[in-house]
C-alpha cells in the first residue's frame, strides 16, 4: 500500500481495462485492491468502504457477480450487526431496499426473509431516526412493505403477518387511521387461526404477539365506539370482539387479573353505548358473576383487594352503586348465614364455601362504592368480622343452654340493631324465640310472650356481665310495660307485666334482694305508678286492684329475709305508697322496717329504765354502723342516725363519745370516707355548718377537747379553707377552734336528744310534687360504692322482736362489735 509505483501500475491497468470494456479484468483489480485495503487499512476504514461501494457498483452495473454482497457487507460492517444503520451504509441500504421492493429477490438468491426483514428494519430505522420522515411517508412504506411481503412470501409467512402487525400498530397512533387498524388486527387473528389449524407454515408467531394484537384490537373497537358518530352495527361488532377478549382472559388470567376486569369494563362500557333495553340487565348480570366468581376463586388478600377497586369503580362509572349494594349485603349475608334476604330480587349461590379472606373484596368493594372517607377500611373490616363471630357463636349456642342461646341472639340483634338491619333482626328474633319457648313456657298469647322475649333481648344486648335470666327478666319487665304505658298501650302492658311475673317467679327471682325493688316497680306500674306522665287509655278499675304481684314479692321476701338496709329508701316509700294505693294495709304495716328501725330506737329510749335506754343505744350504734358501710359516712339518712347516736350519747353524758361522732364527720369531709382519697364525699354548706356547731357544743359540754387541741384546731381550719364552703355567707362567723372559750354556756337544745311530738316513716318536706324523695344533701365523687353489710337488724330482728323474744332479739353492743369483726 506504501509502494507508489505499485499504486500508480494498478491505475494505470484499470484504466486500460475500462477504456476496453474488460469489466471482468477490472473487477479482479479490485478486489485484489480490496483484500489489501482489507488487510492493511482494516474493514472499517473510508477506502475499503469506498472500494466495497465501488466494486458493487460495477459488479450490479455489468452483471458480474453479485454487487449486492458488497453492499451488505457494508451495512454489516459499519452496524455492528445491530439493526440501526451507520450513515456511510445508508447510500448502501437504499440501494438494497429499492432493489428489492422495485424486483423482489430476482437476481438475489439471498433476498429471502429474514434478510428482507432485517433489511426493511434498518431502513425505517433510517428514515424515521435520520432523515426523519413525517408520519404519512412512513405510513406509506409500511404498507408497500406489506404488500410487497404478500407477493414475495405469501400471507401466511411470519415476516407478511409481522408486517401486518407492524402497519396495524402504527395506525393505532393516528386517530384519524385507527379504524384502518380494525380490519388489519381482524386479518391477523384470522390468518394466525388457520396457520395454527393447518401447521403449513414452520414460522411461529409467539403467544405474547397474538396476545398483544387481540389486545389491540379490542382497545382499536372500543376506542373507535367512543364516538357520538359510532353506528349500532359497529358497537355491536366491537362488543362481540370484547368479550371475545374477556372470555379468553377469563381462562388464562382468571377472573380477578387487573387486565380480566379493564376488558369487563371496556364490555360495560361498549353496553353501555349501545343503549339497548336489555343493556342494564346483562351489564347486572355479568357484575355479578364476576364478583361471585372473584370471591370463590381467590384466596389471596392482595388480589381481592385490587379486584375490588376495579370492580367499585365499574360500578360507580355505570351508576348503579345502589345494584352494587344490594350484591354486597346479600352476599356478605350468604357467607355468615348462609342465608338470604327477602328483599331482593338476587338469586346468589355460591358453590363453593368461602372464608372470611372474601371480606377484603366485599370491604373494597363497599368502601369504593360508598365513597365517604369518614368510615376507614378497618372499621368497615371490623364490622364483617364482628358479625361473623356473633352469627357462628349464636349458631354454635344451640347445642348448648337456652340460656347460652339467649344470650348470643340477645348481642347478635344489638349488633344488627346498630347497624340498621331489620330484616336480619326479625329473622333472629323469630328463630331463637321457638327455641326459648320450648325451654320456658310463658302462658300467655303467643304475641304478649314474643314482646316480653324481644323485651329480653333488648336487655341482654346492652349488657355484658353474666346473665341470669330471672334476673333481666326483673329489669326487662319494669322497662318494657313502662314503655307500653308511656305509648298508652295498657292492656298489652297488664298482659305483659303478668307474664314476666309468672316467669320470674318460675326463676324464683324476687327472692334474690337486689330484684325486690323491680318487683315493687313493676308492681306500681300496674297502679300508674312511676310514669313520666299520665297515659291516654282507659283502664280497667278492677286492674289497679290486681295484688297479685306485690304478694308474691312480699312472699319472696318472707321467705329469703332480706336485709333491707340494702334497699333504695325511695323504693321502700315507693312500696308503702303502693300498699296504701291497693288498700293491702297489712302487707304495708310489715314492710315499714327500716323506718320503724329508727322509730323503735327512740321509743326504746324513751323507756324509763337505764337498761332499756343502754339497748336502745346499742341498736342505735349497729344500725348505724350499717348505714355507713352500705349508703356511705355522709348519706343524708346516716346523718340523721348519727346526730341521733350523738344526741343520746349527749343525753347519756357520753360527752366524748358524741364529740368523736361529728369530729369523724368533719375528718370523713376533709379527707374522704374511709381513708380513700378517691371517695371524697361532700356536703352542702348548712349540713358541714351544723356538724362544725354539733362539735362545738360537744366542745362547750366537755369544757375542752377530748384529744390534743391542735387536732380540732387544724381539722376545723381546714373545712373552713374548703372551696365548697370558704366564700360561703353562713361561714363568716365561724371562729377558729383555738378562740372557743369552753366557760360558755352550752345549749339546752342543740345536739341534745327530744321526744317527737309526731311520729311519721319520712318527713313530709323531704317529698316533691311527685310524691318521691328529693335528692339528698351529699354529691358523691366518681368511685363511690356500696359497702358490704356486717350486721343484720331486718325483718328476722323485728320477726323476733314482735314475737315476744326481745331479749335474744337485741344484740349487745359487745356482740354487734363481734360479729362486726
Amino acid at each position: 500500500m506504501d509502494d507508489e509505483r505499485l499504486t500508480n501500475a494498478y491505475t494505470v491497468l484499470i484504466e486500460l481495462y475500462e477504456e476496453h470494456h474488460h469489466w471482468r479484468k477490472v473487477i479482479e483489480l479490485h478486489q485484489e485492491m480490496l483484500a489489501e485495503y482489507r488487510i492493511h487499512l482494516g474493514s472499517k476504514h473510508s477506502l475499503t468502504i469506498r472500494r466495497l461501494y465501488l466494486l458493487g457498483s460495477l459488479c450490479t452495473e455489468h452483471g458480474h457477480g453479485n454487487g449486492y454482497d458488497y453492499y451488505e457487507e457494508i451495512i454489516e460492517t459499519l452496524g455492528h450487526g445491530d439493526h440501526d444503520c451507520h450513515p456511510d451504509a445508508l447510500e448502501a441500504m437504499i440501494i438494497l431496499w429499492d432493489t428489492w421492493s422495485r424486483h423482489q429477490h430476482a437476481g438475489h438468491e439471498k433476498f429471502n426473509a429474514d434478510f428482507v426483514e432485517v433489511l426493511y428494519i434498518r431502513y425505517r430505522y433510517v428514515l424515521g431516526h435520520h432523515v426523519h420522515f413525517e408520519y404519512s411517508i412512513l405510513r406509506e412504506l409500511m404498507i408497500e412493505y406489506r404488500n410487497a411481503c404478500i407477493k414475495s412470501f405469501s400471507v401466511s409467512m411470519a415476516i407478511t403477518i409481522k408486517a401486518m402487525i407492524e402497519l396495524a400498530h402504527y395506525s393505532m397512533k393516528m386517530e384519524k387511521h385507527v379504524h384502518e387498524a380494525i380490519p388489519l388486527y381482524e386479518e391477523i387473528v384470522t390468518h394466525v387461526e388457520t396457520i395454527s389449524k393447518t401447521n403449513t407454515t414452520t414460522t411461529i408467531i409467539t403467544a405474547t404477539t397474538i396476545t398483544q394484537v387481540r389486545e389491540r384490537l379490542t382497545q382499536a373497537h372500543v376506542q373507535v365506539c367512543g364516538h357520538e358518530s359510532a353506528s349500532s352495527q359497529s358497537i355491536e361488532r366491537a362488543i362481540k370482539v370484547v368479550l371475545h377478549r374477556y372470555e379468553f382472559l377469563r381462562s388464562t388470567l382468571g377472573w380477578a387479573h387487573t387486565e380480566t376486569l379493564t376488558v369487563l369494563r371496556e364490555v360495560i362500557y361498549l353496553y353501555m353505548k349501545l343503549k339497548k333495553q336489555d343493556s342494564v340487565t346483562i351489564i347486572q348480570r355479568m357484575l355479578l358473576e364476576a364478583t361471585i366468581q372473584i370471591i370463590i376463586r381467590k384466596k389471596h388478600s392482595k388480589t381481592l383487594h385490587e379486584a375490588g377497586k376495579l370492580v367499585g369503580q365499574i360500578f360507580i362509572s355505570c351508576g348503579i352503586t345502589s345494584y352494587g349494594h344490594d350484591i354486597i349485603q346479600e352476599l356478605r349475608l350468604k357467607i355468615i348465614t348462609g342465608s338470604s334476604t327477602s328483599s331482593t330480587k338476587l338469586n346468589i349461590k355460591l358453590d363453593k364455601a368461602v372464608g372470611r379472606v372474601s371480606f377484603v373484596f366485599l370491604v373494597t368493594l363497599e368502601q369504593i362504592i360508598r365513597e365517604n372517607l369518614s368510615i376507614s377500611y378497618a372499621e368497615v373490616m371490623a364490622d364483617y368480622i364482628t358479625e361473623s363471630v356473633l352469627y357462628e357463636s349464636y349458631t354454635r349456642s344451640f347445642r348448648s343452654s337456652s340460656t347460652s342461646t339467649l344470650r348470643h341472639a340477645a348481642h347478635l340483634r344489638a349488633f344488627l340493631l346498630r347497624h340498621k338491619r331489620q330484616s336480619q333482626i326479625k329473622r333472629i328474633e323469630e328463630h331463637s324465640f321457638e327455641n326459648f319457648i320450648q325451654k320456658w313456657s310463658l302462658h300467655a298469647q303467643t304475641h304478649i310472650q314474643k314482646i316480653l322475649y324481644i323485651s329480653l333481648l333488648e336487655q341482654i344486648g346492652n349488657e355484658v356481665r353474666e346473665i341470669y335470666v330471672g334476673d333481666v327478666a326483673c329489669r326487662s319487665s319494669v322497662a318494657k310495660v313502662s314503655a307500653l304505658l308511656t305509648h298508652d298501650r295498657a292492656q298489652e302492658a297488664y298482659e305483659v307485666a303478668h307474664c314476666a311475673y309468672r316467669f320470674i317467679k318460675e326463676q324464683c327471682s324476687y327472692h334474690k334482694t337486689g330484684n325486690v325493688h323491680y318487683g315493687f316497680k313493676l308492681s306500681g306500674l300496674m297502679v300508674l305508678l312511676g310514669l313520666d306522665k299520665p297515659i291516654k287509655a282507659n283502664i280497667d278499675p278492677k286492674l289497679h286492684q290486681n295484688m297479685q304481684i306485690i304478694r308474691e314479692v312480699l312472699k319472696c321476701c318472707k321467705e329469703s329475709k332480706p336485709d333491707f338496709v340494702r334497699l333504695p329508701l325511695s323504693d321502700l316509700n315507693g312500696l308503702i305508697a303502693l300498699l296504701s294505693k291497693q288498700q293491702n294495709y297489712a302487707d304495708l304495716e310489715v314492710h315499714t322496717i327500716i323506718s320503724i328501725g329508727r322509730l323503735f330506737v327512740q321509743a326504746r329510749y324513751l323507756n324509763a329504765s337505764t337498761s332499756r335506754r343502754s339497748e336502745a343505744i346499742c341498736l342505735c350504734e349497729d344500725i348505724h354502723h350499717n348505714l355507713r358501710r352500705v349508703w356511705g359516712s355522709l348519706d343524708p339518712k346516716t346523718l340523721e342516725m348519727s346526730d341521733l347516736l350523738s344526741q343520746l350519747y349527749t343525753n347519756m353524758g357520753h360527752t366524748r363519745k358524741a364529740q368523736s361522732v361529728h369530729e369523724n364527720i368533719l375528718r370523713l369531709v376533709t379527707e374522704g370516707d374511709d381513708g380513700d382519697d378517691r371517695t371524697l364525699d361532700t356536703m352542702d354548706s348548712h349540713t358541714a355548718r351544723h356538724q362544725v356547731e354539733l362539735l362545738k357544743q360537744s366542745f362547750l359540754r366537755l369544757h375542752g377537747w377530748d384529744k390534743s387541741p391542735e387536732i380540732y384546731t387544724d381539722l376545723i381550719n381546714d373545712v373552713k379553707e374548703m372551696a365548697e364552703y370558704k366564700s360561703q355567707p353562713a361561714w363568716k362567723d365561724v371562729k377558729p377552734a383555738h378562740e372557743w372559750n369552753a366557760k360558755e354556756a352550752a345549749s339546752e337544745t342543740l345536739g341534745k336528744f327530744e321526744a317527737l311530738q309526731t311520729w311519721y316513716l319520712v318527713k313530709p318536706e323531704l317529698f316533691d310534687e311527685k310524691g318521691e324523695i328529693r335528692a339528698g344533701k351529699v354529691g358523691k365523687r366518681a368511685g363511690m360504692s356500696k359497702k358490704r353489710v356486717t350486721s343484720n337488724w331486718g325483718l328476722n330482728f323485728v320477726n323476733n322482736l314482735l314475737g315476744g323474744g326481745q331479749e335474744n332479739g337485741v344484740k349487745t353492743r359487745e356482740e354487734g362489735r363481734g360479729k362486726r369483726e
